[in-house]
């Protein structure tokens, strides 16, 4: 996609205003830059949310004003209270949390696929999905796209509240994901990403089959470690991941699938046997794996800063800022 619809999709902040600017709905959220302006947030509960974070690290959940400040004083330590970082107060959403992804070709909506979360893990992802047909989601996930004339995938996450019929956009990943799920509901958004990639010219996919149950067997022993469960409690989840109960009865793994490729059994049985040896083991990995991919803002800085003449021919001759 073009330069300035991918820094309005990454940051937070811009993607609240640009869902202001179409009128889409999202929870009530206000945008602060500093100590004070944090300090004087006291519509508790909510969440304090960088603009630029990836996993959950930026986000921290506020529930009165001792948590706050303890909040403002760790952001200030980090160097996020300075005037130059944009930090999202915002109110929890109520309902399920659910997300929508879609592939576009210069604006055209050809391909699609939307989970409910059934079980949530490390950093508010899901580690637990199933494929649900969502009208009240499509709607604006197609409005984006053609606004932007966005060109590749984009995932969008949301709250729905099924009493009130409302969603409540939070936030957006302007890339591909829930792939496995839609995969395994006949949508394969990975092959028309790739058409569209290569300039292919796509038709639109079918939507797939509602009801497919998914999960990630060792991101949920991950969290069960994360939370300080015992290694008798993380065996019991062993356990039940192998007979398929409860969580995982009818539900496939994204990530393991050893019938299909047999070394994907190799990091589950890695990860599950460090965290049964070393259970604390488990936020030294998620540390070092979000470190390592993470967009941090000192690198979006960097990134605006670039000029035309800082990229390679081949992009710049297409337009490309």
């Amino acid at each position: 996609p073009a330069f300035e619809a991918l820094d309005q999709m990454m940051s937070k902040a811009s993607f609240m205003r640009l869902l202001a600017e179409l009128g889409l709905p999202y929870p009530p959220t206000n945008i602060v830059r500093d100590r004070a302006g944090l300090l004087a947030s006291d519509a508790f509960p909510f969440y304090a949310k960088l603009a630029y974070s990836t996993a959950g690290e930026g986000v921290r959940y506020v529930a009165d004003a001792d948590q706050l400040r303890r909040v403002v004083d760790d952001f200030e330590a980090a160097g996020w209270l300075d005037g130059r970082a944009e930090i999202l107060v915002q109110t929890p959403a109520v309902g399920s949390k659910r997300a929508v992804t879609g592939v576009f070709q210069h604006g055209r909506l050809v391909a699609s696929h939307c989970v409910e979360t059934r079980a949530i893990g490390v950093g508010g992802s899901g580690m637990a999905e199933v494929g649900v047909s969502h009208a009240e989601a499509m709607e604006p996930l197609t409005r984006l796209g053609t606004h932007l004339q966005w060109h590749g995938a984009v995932c969008l996450e949301y709250f729905y509240d099924p009493a009130a019929g409302e969603v409540r956009f939070i936030e957006c990943n302007p890339r591909l994901a829930q792939s496995a799920n839609a995969w395994l509901s006949g949508v394969n958004l990975c092959q028309q990403l790739v058409d569209v990639s290569l300039a292919r010219q796509v038709s639109p996919l079918p939507p797939g089959r509602i009801g497919v149950r998914s999960h990630q067997g060792f991101l949920v022993l991950m969290a069960a470690a994360l939370e300080g469960r015992s290694r008798w409690r993380l065996l019991t989840e062993i356990g039940r991941i192998w007979a398929g109960r409860g969580l995982y009865e009818d539900s496939q793994d994204e990530l393991t699938r050893p019938r299909e490729d047999w070394l994907s059994a190799v990091p589950a049985t890695a990860v599950s046997l460090l965290l049964l040896a070393w259970p604390r083991a488990a936020k030294r990995l998620v540390t070092r794996t979000v470190n390592n991919y993470s967009l941090h803002q000192t690198a979006v800085e960097a990134m605006r800063g670039l000029r035309p003449s800082c990229l390679p021919h081949h992009l710049t001759e297409r337009g490309n800022p």
